[in-house]
């Protein structure tokens, strides 16, 4: 019961291995010169995460390179005898391993495992800045590990309200740890840091929409579970709820999804589709019952198989209870691993004319 995330976050920095060397390696050296790489790839990498199908990819990559940074120190620390900072170094290198690992089975583990990585260590950066009495530091390894927690838990409890919050906090700290950087004479790393964060604004604005729609119309977040002749298992759902989502977003190129009319489905979230029921259907007991979901973000992606269509805006739920109903009836938890979702608005291919 894991949410994919509309958002992205990773703390690039505990990824590389020379940029917190005290005391500072000069710039002059071999290893000056690739710390100074490093800061501009550390500026530059997160820009790529702003485009989806680069995130699993991304993230993936960065797991092997946290995997075999660690290892090298637990085998550093072992030869020292620090056993203890050997377990710590363990400790991630487990946690990027299995990162790397479920990325070939679901992205989403991977972002998930690297994000409890990213919270482990910035608590003991939290930790050590407390002891050195640096208030400033202190203070930053808090927000990030607020914002870790908040990244966590909306892969494991999706709502609107804390993908919101989430994305909230990643804006104010692009644009601080931005102008932290132009303090320190760092423009390239400034700069970056300032898209990354224009970024992340441009991302939260629909997100606030659907967070202002939902606080307007107050929405019963429950819906009856049907059950077509053909077989077909969905929510129903209320269709003025697509009606008012479609006039919120505005699109003059969008229209109504082809649900609607008679005989048809109308606002509704797919539970099981009839390929899947096989010889089996569901239990009489099942139809007709009412079921709990939660709104966690709202999206829009090319769909893959939908001839003619461009564009696909829906918003993305969150039913455990939906899960649970398709587990008993031998299906796995989603349909082909992706969330529930309400579709509001489509938006065909525009079909060029020919002369």
């Amino acid at each position: 019961m894991i949410n994919y995330p509309v958002t992205y976050h990773r703390d690039f920095r505990n990824d590389f291995p020379y940029l917190k060397t005290k005391p500072p390696i000069t710039t002059n050296s071999p290893q000056g010169l690739w710390q100074k790489c490093q800061k501009c790839a550390l500026a530059a990498l997160p820009l790529l995460s702003l485009h989806r199908p680069f995130r699993g990819p991304l993230s993936c990559a960065m797991s092997s390179l946290r995997s075999v940074m660690h290892t090298t120190q637990m085998i550093e620390n072992l030869k020292r005898g620090n056993i203890k900072e050997s377990f710590f170094q363990f400790i991630h290198v487990s946690l990027a391993t299995a990162a790397v690992g479920l990325f070939f089975f679901n992205p989403i583990f991977c972002f998930f495992f690297s994000s409890v990585s990213d919270l482990i260590i910035n608590c003991r950066n939290l930790i050590e800045s407390i002891k050195t009495l640096n208030a400033q530091e202190a203070i930053e390894a808090l927000a990030f590990m607020a914002l870790d927690l908040l990244f966590l838990i909306s892969f494991c409890y999706g709502s609107i309200e804390i993908t919101v919050a989430c994305m909230i906090l990643q804006i104010i700290l692009d644009f601080y740890m931005s102008a932290e950087h132009f303090k320190k004479g760092n423009y390239f790393e400034a700069a970056c840091q300032a898209i990354l964060g224009g970024g992340h604004v441009s991302q939260a604005i629909p997100q606030l929409k659907v967070l202002q729609w939902k606080w307007k119309y107050n929405p019963i977040l429950t819906a009856e579970l049907k059950q077509d002749e053909r077989g077909f298992a969905y929510l129903d759902i209320p269709d003025e709820y697509v009606d008012s989502l479609f006039e919120l977003f505005g699109d003059k190129q969008a229209e109504l999804p082809p649900y609607f009319g008679k005989g048809r489905a109308g606002a509704h979230v797919s539970v099981i589709l009839i390929e899947e029921l096989g010889a089996h259907g569901l239990k009489m007991e099942d139809i007709g019952k009412k079921f709990t979901f939660r709104i966690v973000n709202m999206d829009s992606v090319k769909p893959d198989g939908w001839k003619g269509v461009n564009k696909v805006y829906f918003l993305t739920l969150s039913c455990p209870e939906i899960e649970s109903l398709r587990v008993r009836h031998g299906l796995p938890p989603k349909i082909n691993h992706h969330d529930f979702h309400l579709t509001f608005g489509i938006q065909k291919e525009q079909m060029s004319l020919v002369s």
